[in-house]
């Protein structure tokens, strides 16, 4: 939550956008309700925060997606595992919403060997490297081989273009 806050408060300044044209999606109502907490106790409470299912329909210029998560690892097999798995990580179409909310920038704050695991992750970690729109864990580290790696096998055979278009 305090990262949120930190991106938030930055944006405002060094992108000039007013916090009602920026929004935060959240997987899971506690982390929403922590990160609405916040940003109002910073007097920041015009920032939109919520769920992928708040989102649905509505766009905001600027939009941090949080997909940070601090379950133990047996609990996050049980909730991927599950019929309705963790919404944005487990569901591809959620995953399209959250990602298309933003008209001019968008941010996802969390760890990238993580989301890597999914195909669609995997897929716009890979095209924000090759269009050098990625920022985090050092780029000389493995993290990058791996993902550039999958380059030429994204699964399908498709470039990344294609495979984000599907």
């Amino acid at each position: 939550a305090h990262l949120i806050l930190h991106l938030v408060t930055k944006s405002k300044f060094r992108l000039g956008v007013q916090m009602h044209e920026i929004g935060v999606i959240a997987p899971f109502r506690n982390q929403v309700l922590l990160i609405r907490k916040v940003l109002r106790a910073k007097r920041l409470g015009a920032v939109s925060v919520g769920s992928v299912d708040d989102f649905q329909g509505k766009e905001q210029k600027v939009v941090f997606i949080s997909t940070v998560i601090s379950k133990e690892r047996q609990v996050l097999r049980k909730m991927e595992d599950s019929a309705n798995g963790i919404g944005i990580f487990s569901n591809p179409k959620r995953f399209n919403v959250a990602i298309s909310r933003a008209k001019s920038l968008m941010v996802v704050v969390g760890n990238p060997f993580i989301l890597a695991k999914k195909a669609w992750w995997k897929n716009i970690l890979t095209y924000c490297i090759e269009r050098r729109a990625y920022a985090g864990i050092d780029q000389a580290n493995d993290f990058l081989d791996i993902v550039q790696s999958s380059l030429l096998n994204l699964g399908s055979g498709e470039s990344v273009e294609e495979s984000l278009q599907a």
